[in-house]
């Protein structure tokens, strides 16, 4: 008996130990499936590694820079060399996109493919970089990537990685980051520099903002084939250079960067041909006379000044205006192109006179302002959203029109499970005198309706990634930019590749952070990882999502610019300091609803609006803005809706507007209004092939600039403009004061003979406070007088009491200290 007893322990203690065996290998495969690729190293490679090792820590000490960036040999190999650099003749900033070009050469053939991988900061997920290379023996190559974002510690590594995904070569790269905010570049084209030297540091006025020139030299070797890359340029100059060096693929990033926002400079002069070799098609295109001396007058702000002598070619611009505000002579001509322009000039401005000229930068100030595109707008009024968090994400996600689980469907199949396996199926058995098999045709009965269940739920399976798209489209004069905000579900914890459809690019993740209650998930991650990968093949560019668990979501938007097949929403407004009226028209190739015409501080919405149809605006029912989600009182009670399609759509109305307003209206430009309107479903060609299930939703907007016409003397909309230094704890964009009083100076300086201003909130409440009480300090007595107590309007004498010059000084007080306060909106004239 006792010998049994120890055999049984001794085979539990067997089947347990083959158990617990059985586990351990299976950790260790899973564990060695998550080391990197690198890591998987031989006996022989080990020994290898470590005296690599020892390599690397003697590279450390010394490194390598180039322009403006330091490398370092993380994993070394005889056979390999790499050169690295980056930006626009060595510039590189913070937060916008970076060309990064690679030159690799090996001593062997080598197949496989290089990997950028930038190191984000704490928490952020990871974007790489990657594309199939082959070289020969001996064989040097240069590729080129545009990188979307890098940390703010400028680090990425390099690596080169053969067809089996392993690293060969690594370094690790340091970029020295510049602050894009401070200047307005302009790249240059010139066979001479130094010839246009002198515009460097040119002032550049927009707006009231206010901004130096800074000049990077592009030539056919740095020139990207990715306007991404040339993004943070306002202007490009080419001047006494032979665009025929340029390729087809950079001719067409120059097209693509104009009809994005910036503005083409060409100079042409006794050089023209050369000038012009590259444009062979409509995007300019023009009449040519003859070269002569001739004298050229110029419109300063301080008056008009002339310049003798100059070679002139006789040059008209189709579909272009002379620019006569900038020069009465039609020797420089302007063509509107997407939201950017062409600009024309007859002469050369690297040669001379021009070079010698005394009052040059004062004219190509002039000539900069007067040119002026989106991309300078955008970039002096700080309204660059490169990247910033927004409601984007869940827009995207009410697209997906995919079928969901029925929660009445199982609930009926559950109901009737009860009732069949309880009472029915007691008394079928009864009648037939088996209640004996009760025990098998309980279970029986089970299995039949988990069958069915599962055959249901087949319906709602989900075997590819669900895409879930929102585009927004900004149409030009016949070009169309378009950005899509993606959101990308994941069914299974498993690498997923996708290729991408022609001409998107500049991937950025939208879910930059992700912390637990643990910290943030990038602890876990190794060297080499990615959470997504743009990839070139030679069939086009692949992404891959590194999907680490089940319907995990990632969000992501791309780019894409191209020609505009949709058509425009017409408007013809007549536009006040008070708010706007006038004509909409829906010149477009479809149905509109949910249309927002914006123009300041007011919106007008229109339900719907069918294809060829025009409506009149009616000024009384103008919404005005508010300080935070002026759109929030259409769906003020939106948790109590009943479930429905019209609460749906409102719902998403609500969703799209507040997106439209934070992120493409212009709040501290005047006299700009922008206008958009929802498409309906939409699905962009995003994707090649069926490798997803895509869902979409898109809007259409266009800006426009307009001026007020019942003002004709000096007119400040906003004396926040001109705001000199202020006393107190608030929200300069918001206005709300946070606690006690706001003491503001105002200088008039440029904006002359102000003989009144305005309380543009008078006696207005809005549902989120109360506007403050305004004081202003009076000159003559030395104390803070109460204004604006009788009256929206403070003029005449009474206004030359609290002026001194040009300067006044207004104090905000809270009239009720248990409220929120608002500090009002003011605005200041002249006389008629």
């Amino acid at each position: 008996m006792k010998n049994r007893k120890w055999k049984k322990r001794l085979a539990a203690f067997v089947l347990f130990a083959g158990l617990a065996g059985c586990m351990a290998t299976s950790f260790c495969v899973q564990a060695s499936q998550d080391v990197a690729p690198e890591t998987e190293l031989t006996q022989e490679e080990t020994t290898q590694e470590e005296t690599t090792q020892t390599e690397t820590t003697t590279e450390a000490l010394t490194g390598k820079k180039k322009q403006n960036v330091t490398s370092k040999v993380t994993k070394k190999n005889q056979d390999i060399s790499m050169e690295v650099s980056c930006g626009i003749d060595g510039f590189a900033a913070y937060d916008i996109p970076m060309v990064v070009r690679i030159t690799v050469k090996s001593n062997e053939n080598f197949n496989g493919y290089l990997q950028i991988i930038p190191e984000y900061d704490y928490g952020q997920n990871i974007v790489a970089y990657g594309e199939d290379i082959a070289l020969t023996k001996g064989e040097e190559k240069t590729f080129s990537f545009v990188l979307s974002n890098i940390s703010t510690n400028g680090y990425f590594t390099v690596s080169l990685l053969n067809e089996k995904d392993k690293v060969i070569y690594s370094e690790k790269e340091i970029v020295t980051l510049e602050t894009f905010g401070d200047t307005v570049l302009m790249g240059v084209m010139s066979d001479d520099y130094s010839g246009l030297a002198y515009f460097d540091s040119v002032n550049i006025n927009c707006a009231g903002y206010e901004q130096d020139i800074n000049l990077l030299e592009l030539s056919e070797k740095n020139f990207p084939e990715d306007s991404k890359a040339i993004d943070m340029l306002s202007y490009i100059l080419i001047d006494n250079f032979d665009t025929a060096k340029l390729s087809e693929k950079q001719y067409n990033t120059l097209k693509e960067w104009v009809n994005g926002g910036g503005v083409l400079l060409v100079s042409l002069g006794a050089n023209y041909q050369n000038v012009l070799h590259c444009f062979n098609d409509d995007f300019l295109t023009g009449t040519l006379g003859k070269i002569q001396k001739e004298n050229i007058s110029f419109a300063l702000s301080d008056g008009p000044v002339s310049l003798e002598d100059v070679d002139v070619v006789d040059f008209s611009l189709d579909g272009g205006k002379a620019l006569e505000s900038f020069s009465a002579d039609k020797a420089v001509y302007k063509k509107e192109s997407g939201t950017g322009a062409v600009v024309v000039l007859s002469y050369d401005l690297s040669m001379e006179p021009f070079v010698s000229f005394e009052k040059r930068k004062e004219v190509c100030s002039a000539l900069l302002e007067k040119t002026v595109g989106s991309n300078t707008i955008n970039h002096l009024t700080g309204n660059v959203n490169t990247y910033s968090y927004d409601n984007s994400n869940d827009i995207a996600k009410i697209t997906n029109d995919s079928k969901k689980p029925s929660t009445v469907l199982f609930g009926f199949v559950l109901i009737v499970y009860v009732i069949v396996v309880g009472p029915i199926l007691y008394l079928f058995l009864k009648k037939i005198n088996k209640q004996e098999n009760l025990w098998l045709a309980i279970p029986a009965t089970a299995m039949v309706f988990t069958v069915i269940i599962f055959l249901i739920s087949l319906t709602y399976r989900v075997n590819k990634p669900l895409l879930n798209t929102f585009t927004v489209m900004q149409l030009g004069e016949g070009s169309k930019k378009e950005k899509v905000y993606t959101n990308v579900v994941c069914p299974k914890a498993k690498d997923y590749r996708i290729m991408l459809g022609e001409e998107y690019g500049n991937l950025m993740l939208r879910d930059n952070y992700s912390y637990n209650a643990f910290g943030s998930s990038s602890t876990e991650k190794k060297d080499n990882y990615y959470d997504m990968m743009v990839k070139k093949q030679n069939d086009g560019t692949q992404l891959v999502i590194h999907n680490t668990s089940t319907f995990k979501e990632k969000n992501f938007s791309l780019d894409r610019s191209g020609g505009n097949e949709i058509g425009s929403i017409d408007l013809d407004l007549h536009c006040y300091t008070t708010g706007f009226e006038g004509t909409v028209t829906n010149n477009t190739n479809c149905d509109l609803n949910n249309i927002v015409v914006n123009f300041e501080d007011n919106y007008y919405m229109i339900e719907e609006l069918k294809k060829g149809e025009s409506t009149e605006i009616d000024k009384d029912k103008l919404l005005a803005a508010k300080a935070y989600d002026t759109f929030y009182s259409m769906v003020a009670n939106i948790n109590n809706f009943i479930p429905g399609k019209k609460d749906k759509d409102l719902n998403t109305y609500y969703q799209i507007n507040s997106f439209m307003e934070n992120n493409y209206v212009r709040k501290d430009v005047y006299n700009q209004g922008c206008v958009w309107a929802d498409v309906g479903s939409y699905t962009p060609e995003l994707v090649k092939g069926a490798s997803v299930k895509q869902y979409g939703r898109a809007v259409i907007y266009s800006t426009f600039a307009s001026e007020y016409e019942d003002v004709s003397a000096t007119y400040c909309p906003d004396i926040d403009q001109v705001v000199v230094s202020a006393d107190g704890d608030y929200d300069s964009m918001e206005r709300y004061i946070y606690s006690g009083a706001v003491t503001a100076t105002y200088s008039f300086e440029n904006y002359p003979d102000i003989t009144a201003i305005t309380n543009m909130s008078y006696d207005k409440t809005v549902d989120y406070g109360k506007y403050a009480d305004v004081y202003a300090y009076n000159v003559e007595t030395g104390n803070y007088d109460m204004i604006f107590t009788d009256s929206d309007t403070l003029s005449g004498e009474e206004l030359k009491k609290y002026m001194a010059g040009n300067v006044m000084i207004l104090r905000y007080e809270a009239a009720d200290t248990k409220s929120s306060t608002y500090m009002p909106k003011i605005s200041a004239r002249g006389d008629e």
